[in-house]
């Protein structure tokens, strides 16, 4: 052989030798399988929320069903504390527990029936309010005011007119109505008792007599009810005004005003929050929205054909409690802040308070209290003491109760088995 071919041939081999197999490369999927692999995945993901958010709300309904089947049929005492009272002395809800005032002073008292602060005053007829964590109390026809949060008395006030009204906000801004001859006057005071440069001036000729007051939560709005004299005639009015930014350019900070009430006295007026405030007038209520604050509306009037017994409100409900279909049965009607009805139904205890507390409707007298759900349902009715004096709801099972020597706080005992709540 040739070296030429030698060489060629020795060439060669090195080439083979050489040579390695291309590694196999991986098909790629093509882009309509991609996409049908993420539609799949993404299916699979909102099935799965959807199949989780079934379960929530089956959890909850079977919750609120068992919440609305348990029912008490006894109680036990979870402590108990002797406490100094007067026959003089009244209560109003604080917070999550209440406010214990006479003409000599006023006092915090939380669940555990321990005074947590005490204001020593000398008052002929104290007033208090609440609002949120702050309160006020007034001596009404006199000239002195109180203000107060949860550490205490945060400011005192004199006045060189006999205080009428007073109302306070969440934030400690606090309004009173003081009488002249011819007008009411109102002042702002802050938290700390230092006035504020808001003051109005309404003519008794004009505005009329002021009957009630409420402050917003957020204290730039106000709704009050006055009663006046037209041709003879005694007439009354339910009057918003602003005293934010939105009001500067109204005359006296009005923004809104109903006369429809046929000469029925309001007799109460309240903002249930920012947006939302009821009047209560002797054989109606009124509902209203200030969703536009410059514009109020009232979205619900319900008219009762007779007068109404009484009224109590927390910052989301309104219960009313009217004649009954007999002349031994009271009905109770509660609404939303909008005035739709959330339950209606009667009862022929003879109660002396009323309230809404730890999610329930509460009503009592000196020895004995029915407690209800928010739908109506009779939860709970016995006899918890003697010479009550205040009772509200600390939670759904919880009750503290306030007599003339003592302060406890009471479980309630579920008679329901889980058969019961199953259903079985």
């Amino acid at each position: 052989m040739r070296d030429t071919d030698k060489e060629r041939e020795k060439r060669k081999k090195q080439l083979r030798q050489g040579m390695t197999a291309a590694p196999e490369t991986s098909k790629k999927p093509e882009p309509d399988e991609l996409d049908k692999k993420l539609r799949r995945h993404r299916a699979v993901r909102l099935l799965i929320l959807l199949l989780a958010a079934v379960v929530a709300v089956g959890a909850f309904v079977l919750l609120e069903m068992n919440r609305r089947k348990e029912i008490y049929d006894g109680h036990v005492i979870s402590w108990e504390k002797e406490i100094t009272t007067t026959g003089n002395d009244r209560y109003i809800a604080y917070m999550d527990y209440i406010l214990r005032w006479n003409r000599d002073g006023i006092t915090y008292v939380n669940s555990k029936g321990e005074a947590v602060w005490t204001q020593s005053f000398e008052l002929s007829d104290p007033v208090a309010v609440v609002n949120g964590s702050y309160a006020a109390v007034i001596d009404r026809g006199g000239y002195l005011l109180y203000i107060f949060n949860e550490s205490g008395c945060t400011g005192k006030v004199s006045t060189l007119l006999p205080i009428h009204k007073v109302t306070v906000s969440a934030g400690g801004v606090t309004a009173i109505v003081v009488e002249d001859d011819l007008a009411d006057k109102v002042f702002f005071y802050d938290m700390s008792g230092r006035q504020m440069g808001i003051e109005m001036k309404t003519l008794l000729t004009e505005d009329g007599y002021t009957l009630d007051m409420s402050l917003s939560p957020d204290g730039q709005q106000m709704v009050a009810a006055y009663v006046y004299l037209d041709q003879g005639v005694m007439k009354n009015q339910v009057v918003f005004r602003n005293f934010g930014d939105e009001g500067q350019e109204m005359i006296k900070r009005l923004v809104g005003g109903f006369k429809e009430y046929d000469g029925q006295l309001i007799g109460r007026t309240v903002f249930l929050d920012d947006v939302y405030a009821c009047a209560f007038a002797q054989d109606r209520v009124c509902f209203y929205s200030l969703k536009n604050r410059l514009s109020p509306q009232l979205v619900k009037q319900i008219d009762y054909g007779e007068e109404i017994c009484s009224v109590f409100y927390s910052t989301e409900y309104v219960g009313v409690i009217s004649e009954g279909s007999d002349s031994a049965k009271r009905q109770i009607s509660v609404y939303d802040r909008t005035g739709k009805v959330l339950a209606e139904f009667e009862t022929a205890f003879a109660y002396t308070g009323a309230n809404f507390s730890g999610g329930r409707i509460v009503l009592y007298n000196t020895s004995y209290c029915e407690i209800y759900n928010l739908y109506g349902d009779l939860k709970y009715e016995a006899a918890v003491g003697s010479d009550i004096r205040w009772l509200a709801c600390t939670a759904e099972d919880m009750l503290l109760i306030i007599d003339g020597k003592t302060a406890r706080e009471i479980k309630l005992e579920s008679a329901n088995t889980w058969d019961d709540l199953l259903g079985r």
